[in-house]
């Protein structure tokens, strides 16, 4: 629990632990950490920073290094030497970003460095990467194509080795059968592929829907300045040799890394962290897809908060932004973690449950409207706290619709009809 000192995680509880120690204000920090789902321990400046970790099975430790908590540093040199907690990976944080505290800090051990101004978008991505990718992120997609079957094992088993999935084709009409409604994080196109270049198959590639924005690497079997320079003129982001796999799949996955956190970042609502209106919907598009092949169902929950134009014209909009990020707190401590959140309007949000179906889960939803509406919520530093509430409506695949729009206008209905119901009378 935020403020208190190291604890360990229920048994039940599998996700990632991240411990958090210093004199700095820790609540924006930890605010966003649970907004993704983390569980967060925080401890002051002396407490005994190995111990705790390790009791605590952290997946992480963020340290506060700011001129004051110099034994910070030290704890950081402890923490890479212990014989249990040297594996946990350390952010440091320094109030000062000069260069003279970074270097203390990155020769302390520390495994990354920020100011405590930093944008939390770009240190929860650094935090996928040091845990080993978040939690609800999917093992990255390779499409291969190429009409050496030998190379294409090579490349397969070198790229499982690091964590990718590889879907390894020698014929373009294997393609699109083989991805179904999937979205490759990278294109690895050849020479040649049954009877047609490697080039002439990416011009064709990137035309398609879904993969016009997919980083592409060309790997000739001996490398041409001309053929790059053609190659680099399309659109294809890298041209490496295939005499080496290995350096090949650390070029993929350096690509990936860095493509995922733009993506995560243009995903995201900037407000309140989780999913907006665009990626929500390709995301229902591709659950669809998933829903029709393998007959699983799920439901899409809208909602909006009750009364937020009144709450703004009362609070403020400070408070009315605080409302809609208290709203996803909530919610996010209380859906399963493969659950989907989003921001779909002003203060609208949609819940996708996967493999749930509303009769199972409607009356849970009841139980969270009614324990929101309770939930006494402190809007604003100099005033009483408030009362929220929200309505819901929602809808499931298949028996509300089989499609996008209809599933939409059904859980849309349904809201505005518990509005209605739940309006006070006059």
């Amino acid at each position: 629990m935020p403020g208190s000192q190291f604890s360990a995680p229920p048994a039940e509880e599998k996700v990632p632990t991240i411990v958090f120690v210093g004199g700095i204000d820790q609540s924006t920090f930890i605010r966003a950490l649970e907004h993704e789902g983390y569980r967060v321990d925080t401890a002051p400046p002396g407490a005994d920073v190995v111990k705790g970790a390790v009791e605590a099975s952290a997946s992480l430790v963020i340290l506060d290094v700011s001129p004051g908590n110099g034994e910070s540093l030290e704890w950081c040199r402890r923490l890479k030497r212990d014989q249990q907690a040297h594996v946990i990976p350390v952010i440091a944080l320094v109030r000062q970003a000069t260069w003279e505290a970074r270097m203390a800090a990155a020769q302390a051990g520390a495994d990354a460095v920020f100011a405590q101004t930093i944008e939390i978008d770009r240190m929860l991505h650094k935090i996928d990467e040091l845990i080993g990718g978040g939690f609800e992120a999917e093992t990255p997609l390779v499409l291969a194509v190429d009409a050496d079957q030998g190379f294409l094992d090579r490349l397969s088993a070198v790229l499982q080795q690091t964590g990718f999935r590889v879907l390894a084709c020698r014929e373009p009409e294997a393609i699109f059968p083989s991805l179904g409604t999937s979205i490759p994080d990278v294109v690895v196109v050849g020479a040649q592929c049954k009877g047609m270049t490697g080039l002439d198959l990416y011009a064709a590639l990137k035309r398609q829907d879904g993969l016009h924005h997919v980083p592409a690497f060309f790997v000739p079997e001996s490398p041409n300045p001309a053929e790059r320079l053609v190659a680099l003129g399309l659109g294809i982001d890298d041209y490496v040799s295939r005499a080496d796999p290995n350096e090949l799949a650390t070029r993929i996955a350096t690509r990936v890394n860095r493509t995922r956190f733009f993506k995560k970042v243009a995903n995201r609502d900037a407000l309140t962290g989780v999913l907006n209106y665009r990626a929500f919907m390709d995301r229902m598009h591709h659950e669809i897809g998933r829903a029709s092949r393998y007959d699983l169902p799920f439901t899409l929950v809208l909602l909006d908060m009750d009364g937020f134009k009144q709450l703004n014209d009362r609070f403020g909009h400070l408070a009315g932004n605080r409302a809609l990020q208290e709203l996803v707190v909530f919610l996010r401590r209380r859906v399963r973690r493969s659950d989907l959140i989003a921001r779909v309007g002003g203060d609208e949000f949609a819940v996708l449950m996967i493999e749930a179906s509303k009769d199972a889960i409607g009356p849970k939803w009841e139980t969270l409207r009614r324990a929101f509406c309770e939930t006494p919520f402190q809007l604003r530093n100099d005033g009483d706290p408030a009362q929220l509430g929200f309505s819901f409506g929602m809808a499931s695949w298949p028996q509300d619709g089989d499609a996008l729009e209809l599933l939409i206008a059904s859980a849309d209905s349904e809201l505005y009809r518990q509005k209605e119901r739940l309006k006070p009378a006059a």
